[in-house]
């Protein structure tokens, strides 16, 4: 979906090594009418590919939307932050594991609260995803041995952003944009602050 000008953008990576696994971005934002997730752009890297590539490739599509800081899958540290570094994107590694952000999504599933692009191959991974429990009780959800869950990992990613997440990111401007910094905020601001901050201009 295009991006709207006055619409604040989040974006979460599942990075891969170019070899085994595809490199996914999920771009979406929170619709102040219904208070549901939207996902607007999902984007697709299969291997083999040189990961410098889709990095650059990935940075353009974000500007798109106006987004330069996202959130990002911990695979392989400190590589993908510099990588992103090098186009101009900050990364901030996500805090809970790919099981805990499908946790966190199946209740919105359930109850209608997150709209999906019409995209085969993702609905296909998170149909395709397992349940289990491990010793102490605590439920796993995870691929099939030799599936994949990159892109129901990058969707999932988004919707934690968007919700629980609560990524703080410099201000740089003044929009509501998470992206635009000025010299009228400088500072590390929320979110949810510079919402605010706009709504009160």
């Amino acid at each position: 979906m295009p991006p709207v000008w006055n619409v604040p953008y989040s974006a979460f990576v599942d990075p891969s090594g170019g070899r085994y696994d595809s490199m996914t971005v999920a771009i979406g934002h929170k619709s102040d009418k219904t208070g549901r997730v939207v996902l607007d752009c999902l984007r697709e890297f299969v291997p083999p590919f040189r990961p410098a590539s889709v990095v650059s490739e990935i940075a353009e599509t974000l500007r798109h939307y106006k987004i330069q800081s996202i959130t990002a899958d911990r695979y392989a540290g400190e590589w993908v932050v510099a990588a992103f570094k090098d186009v101009g994107v900050d990364v901030a590694p996500c805090p809970v594991s790919a099981s805990d952000l499908y946790l966190e999504i199946l209740p919105a599933i359930n109850s209608g609260s997150v709209e999906f692009l019409d995209h085969k191959r993702m609905i296909s991974q998170f149909v395709g995803l397992e349940r289990r429990t491990r010793s102490g009780g605590r439920d796993l959800i995870t691929h099939f041995p030799g599936a994949h869950d990159d892109l129901a990992n990058a969707a999932a990613g988004v919707f934690y952003v968007l919700t629980a997440g609560a990524v703080d990111v410099p201000y740089i401007g003044f929009t509501r944009h998470n992206i635009i910094g000025g010299p009228e905020r400088p500072d590390v601001l929320s979110r949810a602050d510079i919402e605010e901050w706009d709504r009160n201009r």
